[in-house]
């Protein structure tokens, strides 16, 4: 590519992405500025090219590097000093409830606020490091490694040779057998199994 020598000592501090938005602008002004032309060469979108050119200055090649994306105005808090002291105090008391449990002792002692707003002092106190989270207990929610004896499935097409061989039950109340009858109930409804 011609002046590739003079490209690579202009951008010899830049990085990658700026470099190549710089063979881009130099391509496009060693082809007529024509800017379809470049886009289709580079396989780039207009807007992009257009809005390299637009940054592009030709004494500061720095105006290439890729930019802040943080936003320029944040969110401030909006709650008071008074309940951000509250919080930790009362996350000492309770140290494993959550937002939605402490939003409502905060409502007895006549602040109102949002579970969001609590969720949000909590993260803050946390970033802080005045907020420390409590040790685990050691519960852990893998499985089992060992099957169950009971309740196992079966398979998909598991034959089904009498009445009753296949039952698929749902219930938490059941009841002894009635005149020959199983009998399952649950909130109401009766099922009848292996009838005789």
């Amino acid at each position: 590519m011609p002046g590739a020598s003079r490209l690579q000592q202009r951008g010899a501090d830049l990085s990658p992405e700026a470099r190549r938005r710089l063979t881009w602008i130099e391509w496009h002004h060693g082809h007529g500025s024509n800017a379809r032309k470049t886009c289709r060469h580079f396989t780039i979108s207009p807007d992009t090219l257009y809005r390299w050119l637009r940054r592009y200055q030709p004494h500061n090649l720095s105006s290439l590097e890729n930019r802040s994306r943080r936003p320029q105005r944040l969110r401030q808090p909006t709650w008071n000093p008074d309940l951000e002291r509250e919080v930790p105090q009362l996350r000492e008391q309770f140290p494993r409830w959550g937002k939605d449990k402490l939003v409502v002792l905060l409502h007895r002692k006549g602040y109102g606020l949002s579970t969001s707003m609590v969720g949000r002092i909590l993260v803050r106190l946390k970033q802080q490091g005045i907020l420390k989270e409590p040790s685990l207990n050691g519960i852990s929610a893998r499985r089992r490694l060992w099957q169950r004896p009971y309740a196992v499935r079966k398979p998909k097409r598991y034959p089904v040779k009498e009445p009753g061989a296949l039952v698929q039950l749902d219930t938490l109340d059941a009841r002894p057998p009635r005149s020959g009858t199983q009998a399952l109930h649950r909130q109401g409804y009766g099922l009848l199994l292996g009838c005789d």
